[in-house]
């Protein structure tokens, strides 16, 4: 078995997990909400909801520029979730296996509870947690990740977006859209 084969096998193993953990928690919570209702004759107000969300690295120099970027470039209206992974998906496709299925269970929580239309998935060319390693190896795990979601939910829309570093000294970027 090749090492490329046992990499796919543990995100496969870690998102499965991830992702019936998530849809137990939904019902033993949908179950707790109804019988609050029951009970205590409460009824739930819906507000109306970000329909998008954004998994990006923490990257402090990116942040204002980028969401503006993201609204005229990549279709996102109004305030999307935003999840801030180190890295981007550094660690949902290479990190330890528990902080593996961390990271899935948090984006398949907010893909199943959130009635998510659009996924934008992003990282920058000179990210600290991938090192030495090519951008072509930061656009290859998200293009895993993007895989794995397109996998589950069909009719979900999912953008990956790539900062080239033009000019370290001024702290610029060029965005790019990435199939």
């Amino acid at each position: 078995m090749n090492k490329k084969i046992k990499i796919s096998l543990v995100n496969h193993f870690c998102f499965i997990i991830a992702y019936y953990m998530v849809k137990i928690a939904i019902k033993i919570e949908k179950a707790r909400i109804k019988k609050i209702k029951i009970e205590n004759q409460y009824f739930v107000v819906k507000k109306s909801k970000p329909k998008d969300i954004i998994i990006r690295c923490t990257e402090s120099r990116l942040s204002k520029i980028f969401i503006m970027w993201m609204k005229e470039n990549v279709e996102i209206k109004g305030s999307p979730y935003l999840i801030y992974i180190p890295g981007s998906v550094h660690d949902v496709v290479n990190g330890l296996f528990f902080i593996r299925i961390y990271w899935w269970y948090r984006i398949f929580t907010f893909a199943e509870k959130k009635n998510i239309n659009k996924i934008a998935i992003c990282n920058h060319e000179d990210c600290l947690i991938y090192g030495n390693e090519t951008k072509e190896k930061q656009i290859n795990d998200m293009r895993i990740v993007k895989a794995i979601l397109n996998h589950i939910y069909k009719k979900l829309l999912i953008d990956i977006v790539f900062a080239d570093l033009i000019n370290k000294e001024e702290e610029k970027f060029d965005f790019r859209i990435i199939n």
